[in-house]
């Protein structure tokens, strides 16, 4: 896991960033470009800010990666 935040939660690491893209890509068969978007969007944010949590230029805060996770287990099981 990644680096731990002042109130103890654990940044996720880039790897886990992108394997989380990679499986929106797999479900929804889409190119990286339109997976980057497709979690941007649902995270209210940048398709950049999304790339750079997962080249680790930036760290997502742990409560976007927990919404992530939701958001793709809703995906996943419908």
């Amino acid at each position: 896991m990644g680096e731990a935040m002042s109130d103890g939660k654990m940044v996720p690491p880039p790897e886990q960033v992108k394997a989380t893209r990679e499986a929106i890509q797999i479900v929804l068969g889409l190119k990286i470009t339109a997976a980057q978007d497709w979690c941007a969007a649902a995270l209210h944010t940048s398709r950049r800010s999304f790339q750079q949590w997962e080249t680790g230029d930036r760290s997502m805060h742990p409560a976007f990666f927990e919404l992530l996770k939701i958001k793709v287990a809703l995906i996943e099981h419908t």
